[in-house]
């Protein structure tokens, strides 16, 4: 199934490509180049528009301008290890899973706790641990099985340490 577009220049619908590009943007004064994609028309050569195409380089983008900023919240709390867990990475090294909850004046608060490049494949921490973490407030952008974008919040741990007496 060939998709039709209308193309300005043409004046009237006509068949595209996609390729990829080299593309530039600068914003506050910040450059990013990435390499994107465009439809350009079959009969003339001029780029067309596309939504999907330009929703691509939009999520790339973004992505890019994340990991370029690294713009992230200094994390220090101290709370209860709820639930742990390890996963095997692709370095063969080990992820340590926690939700730590903390309790303020009014209400818990529940935060998922990450540690990376760890080298045992057991958390150190368990259920009814008290612990302080020290670290970095991130988002981990994906999209779920239907397809939707989705933000997970964690705390990328820089320092993780017990609070209970031994």
């Amino acid at each position: 199934m060939f998709m039709m577009v209308f193309c300005e220049e043409c004046r009237k619908e006509v068949m595209f490509k996609e390729e990829d590009t080299l593309i530039k943007s600068k914003i506050n004064g910040v450059e990013y180049e990435y390499i994107g994609k465009k439809a350009i028309c079959k009969e003339c050569g001029s780029e067309v528009y596309i939504p999907h195409i330009e929703d691509e380089n939009l999520v790339k983008f973004n992505e890019l301008r994340r990991l370029k900023m690294k713009v992230y919240s200094y994390v220090n709390l101290a709370g209860v290890v709820l639930w742990s867990d390890a996963y095997k990475q692709k370095n063969n090294k080990y992820l340590h899973k926690y939700i730590v909850s903390i309790q303020d004046n009014k209400k818990k608060h529940n935060f998922h706790v990450i540690s990376f490049d760890e080298k045992s494949s057991k958390p150190v921490y368990s259920k009814g641990d008290n612990i302080k973490v020290n670290g970095f407030l991130k988002v981990n952008s994906f999209k779920d099985k239907n397809g939707d974008w989705k933000n997970e919040v964690y705390i990328q741990v820089k320092e993780i340490e017990s609070l209970d007496e031994e």
